[in-house]
């Protein structure tokens, strides 16, 4: 089974690299560490979350989203989505440029006042990096209750404006939302 999703994988990827391909392949996954079966429509440009979401959200990371989640009133499952979008889960990630650190990929420079606010002094400690993220969030959400709002500005996107005026959210908030959904569609099954 894991070998034919990886050559349905390479096969998508493929196509979907091919200018002027846009039909959606849906595709539905299995995910074994629930007690019944889960499952979760998929399109062609979410095939990485056939093997990602299928390992377990790490324990301190589970942990310390519902203790923010719970702090800030976010879903728990949304700031793990983005932890898993921002860094695959892993701590010591820093983005391309080197301005975007750890878990959920903090801008220190951006979000030094916060750091400083919160007592955060290691960007790549898990808790002091989902606690800033949480936070930024938290006050993204108090500015607009648009949850697609919010991630395309946690996201720097140009225009997150466009969403409240009906515009259709882009591929990091949509993915962001199909894996809170599909990390809490898990937690309800189990």
């Amino acid at each position: 089974m894991q070998r034919i999703l990886s050559l349905l994988a390479a096969g998508f990827c493929f196509m979907a690299g091919v200018a002027g391909y846009h039909q959606v392949m849906m595709s539905q996954i299995h995910y074994p560490e629930a007690k019944k079966a889960v499952y979760v429509n998929i399109d062609n440009s979410d095939l990485e979350l056939i093997d990602q979401l299928t390992l377990q959200v790490p324990d301190e990371v589970k942990i310390v989203c519902a203790k923010y989640g719970n702090e800030y009133g976010i879903d728990p499952e949304l700031l793990e989505a983005i932890a898993w979008r921002e860094s695959r889960w892993t701590a010591n990630v820093v983005s391309e440029n080197g301005t975007c650190k750890g878990l959920m990929q903090i801008n220190e420079k951006v979000h030094g006042e916060r750091m400083k606010k919160l007592g955060v002094t290691d960007i790549y400690d898990v808790d002091g990096n989902i606690h800033v993220a949480a936070d930024y969030l938290g006050e993204l959400l108090e500015d607009n209750p648009s949850i697609e709002y919010a991630l395309a500005r946690y996201h720097g996107e140009s225009r997150p404006e466009k969403v409240l005026n009906g515009a259709k959210p882009s591929n990091y908030v949509k993915q962001i939302q199909r894996v809170a959904k599909a990390l809490k569609d898990m937690r309800k099954e189990a």
